[in-house]
């Protein structure tokens, strides 16, 4: 519901209501099975055991931190957020078989996203997007979150639902209260 109201807002146009409902609900699952599926269950392996990274690109990147935080805060793994083109300068010898690497794509990037993806995949990593619709991209992951459309520069407004919300399941699917993770004040205080 919060991905449909914000969307009405930023398009204010009340006609958008029930299609804003039902893609983010329902077609594109944003909060359905396919975040519960991608943060619990593959057919290559287990993202609640494993220390994934995740990846944006440009005016994503700051999401791929914000995404990789959230997972630390809630589910205690650790999780890096870099930029695309720099994983392949160290991180990526950590991909294995079955390791997630998240790509956090906006409109526009996904040509690029796809030579990063391909850089996993091909050691035997597991490739999620978290992107709108795009086929070319999907033909090369292992998984996709798929978020409704939107321009270059509200995308990653909606690409940051999902990225959190992967951080939630993993929480819960761990047996972790994540309305209380431990050691964090949810409060400022001044020194």
């Amino acid at each position: 519901m919060a991905c449909s109201l914000l969307l009405v807002g930023l398009l204010g146009n009340n006609q958008h209501m029930q299609y804003t409902t039902r893609t983010c609900q329902g077609q594109y699952g944003v909060h359905g099975n396919n975040v519960r599926g991608a943060a619990g269950q593959s057919k290559q392996g287990q993202l609640v055991d494993s220390a994934p990274y995740y990846l944006g690109y440009g005016v994503t990147h700051a999401i791929a931190l914000e995404g990789a935080l959230k997972l630390k805060e809630i589910t205690y793994a650790h999780c890096e957020g870099i930029f695309s083109s720099e994983f392949k300068h160290g991180p990526l010898s950590a991909v294995r078989q079955g390791y997630p690497v998240l790509f956090i794509t906006a409109p526009g990037d996904e040509a690029m996203m796809i030579n990063h993806v391909n850089e996993v995949t091909t050691r035997g990593g597991r490739a999620i997007a978290i992107a709108a619709e795009d086929p070319a991209l999907r033909a090369n992951v292992d998984d996709y979150l798929v978020i409704p459309e939107a321009n270059r520069f509200l995308s990653p407004i909606l690409l940051t639902l999902p990225a959190q919300l992967i951080s939630y399941h993993m929480s819960v699917a761990r047996g972790i209260d994540p309305d209380h993770p431990r050691n964090l004040s949810k409060t400022l205080t001044v020194d």
